[in-house]
């Protein structure tokens, strides 16, 4: 019986921290990684110079994805000031939008 108990307490330690590392690897940071905006919209055409936000995008952490000044699409997420934005600033978009959106430092010309 001590055995057992031995064995299933020993099971359960392993699945746990088997459970832990495979949600700390599943969580990584996907800010500024790559999305698709929704096909036929304004801001899917690659040729446009728009900024444009999509949110509830499921292929973002964050779910939300924007294009910024023509720019190709990335995860981004709202921010209130450039200190919320690791490697890039924050920036008000789209225009006659009252939230800002982090936006990397190599999209942003100024």
């Amino acid at each position: 019986m001590q055995r057992w108990r031995h064995f299933l307490g020993g099971s359960l330690f392993a699945g746990a921290l088997l459970a832990l590392t495979v949600t700390l690897t599943a969580c990584g940071d996907d800010m500024y990684a790559s999305c698709d905006l929704e096909a036929g919209s304004l801001c899917a055409d690659p040729e446009s110079n728009v900024s444009c936000v999509e949110e509830q995008n499921l292929q973002c952490e964050t779910q939300i994805c924007a294009r910024y000044k023509g720019s190709q699409a990335f995860c981004t997420t709202t921010c209130e000031s450039d200190g919320d934005c690791v490697a890039g600033k924050c920036r008000q978009f789209p225009f006659g939008s009252n939230t800002s959106y982090c936006v990397e430092d190599v999209d942003i010309d100024e």
